[in-house]
């Protein structure tokens, strides 16, 4: 008996035990669980509520909040954007479901500064002549509206307090400007320097060859930094123009209808001179080209014919350089587009505007040279 007794109180003891461990199994396996991913966003930030928490509970889901926050769509609870206040209290509560329990979660997340914007700083002139003068305004381009502080080192005179603040060019070497911009709550500080460059031309100046300067890039080789266009009158080999006489500006094709010349293609500033070369040397028929190689005007024999955005330039600068026509006519560039069309501008067109032209059609053109 007492060992039955024994026996039965073992087995009991046993069970207990059994079945705390199988209790305590259920209770951490029905446990419903919520976990936070984030705790701070910036103003204006949207993030689906789905990407706020996370649950192991299939229950309904109810979502509040207080604070600097709200639920878009409105009426819909999709996602949260945040505020421009410091913080926003999110209240999940989810519902019961099978084996999961209610539970009832509560979040803080705060305002996070938001990531300064990048400050950019263009500089828009790389020359200036000697004794020239420019407002700082129209030297460099910012996005900052903090504070600027200019200074200088090399051949120039600086004006920050002169209204508005200016530049004046040395005559001597080159010049560098520094532009320091004060942080701000949007935009990050920036410190930018930029060196100018004496330019013996300005654009609208009298070129040595008695045209106009329309292009300075002191940047380009020696030889190249200076594009002056033929003066109006050129086309006799003199300069003068009678506005009574209208444009004097030659009619010519640009020859060479239906074949591709290798390497006139050049559409930038700097390649017409080679565009030229090319058309010289592979098409014998282009009175465009060979109009602009036979030209001495003003002692100078390096005339050719302008290629597309050299074109532009002039187009540009068309008031300075005077004798464009202002009629509905169209200018011939060096630049070819296929065997048939080069590329040409309409001057009647507001912004100027590119056009294709048959190689054998007539159009005026402006010879220019560099140096």
């Amino acid at each position: 008996m007492r060992s039955r007794a024994i026996f039965l109180a073992g087995a009991l003891v046993m069970v207990a035990l059994l079945g705390g461990v199988t209790a305590n199994s259920v209770a951490a396996a029905t446990k419903t669980t919520v976990t936070w991913k984030l705790s701070s966003m910036t103003a204006g930030q949207n993030e689906w509520l789905s990407d706020l928490a996370s649950t192991n509970s299939p229950g309904v889901k109810t979502w509040s909040k207080t604070g600097s926050c709200r639920f878009l769509p409105e009426g819909f609870k999709g996602f949260l954007s945040m505020g421009t206040g410091k913080s926003c209290t999110l209240t999940l509560k989810i519902a019961k479901s099978g084996k999961y329990p209610a539970k009832t979660a509560t979040h803080t997340i705060i305002r996070a500064p938001s990531p300064a914007t990048t400050t950019t700083v263009t500089w828009k002139i790389s020359s200036l002549t000697a004794g020239q003068v420019k407002n700082l305004s129209d030297l460099a381009k910012t996005n900052s509206p903090g504070m600027k502080t200019w200074s200088k080192t090399g051949s120039c005179v600086l004006s920050p307090k002169s209204d508005p603040p200016k530049l004046t060019m040395g005559s001597t070497g080159s010049c560098t400007l520094t532009l320091e911009i004060a942080k701000t709550s949007k935009y990050s500080a920036k410190t930018s320097s930029k060196t100018m460059i004496l330019a013996l031309y300005g654009v609208g100046d009298t070129g040595p060859a008695g045209g106009t300067i329309f292009w300075v890039d002191m940047t380009r080789p020696e030889g190249s930094q200076y594009f002056e266009a033929a003066c109006a009158g050129w086309s006799d080999r003199t300069c003068g123009f009678d506005l009574n006489e209208g444009s004097r500006d030659r009619l010519a094709t640009w020859g060479c209808a239906g074949t591709p010349i290798t390497g006139a293609d050049g559409t930038a500033i700097g390649t017409g001179e080679q565009n030229t070369i090319d058309i010289l040397n592979g098409c014998e028929d282009s009175a465009l080209a060979k109009f602009a190689d036979r030209l001495v005007l003003g002692g100078q024999s390096d005339w050719f014919v302008p290629s597309k955005d050299e074109l532009s330039q002039v187009w540009v600068r068309r008031e300075a350089i005077s004798g464009m026509p202002g009629s509905d006519e169209n200018y011939l560039s060096s630049s070819e587009l296929s065997a048939n069309l080069h590329i040409g501008m309409n001057v009647n067109c507001y912004s100027g505007c590119y056009i294709h032209i048959q190689k054998e059609n007539n159009g005026y053109f402006r010879p220019i040279r560099s140096f």
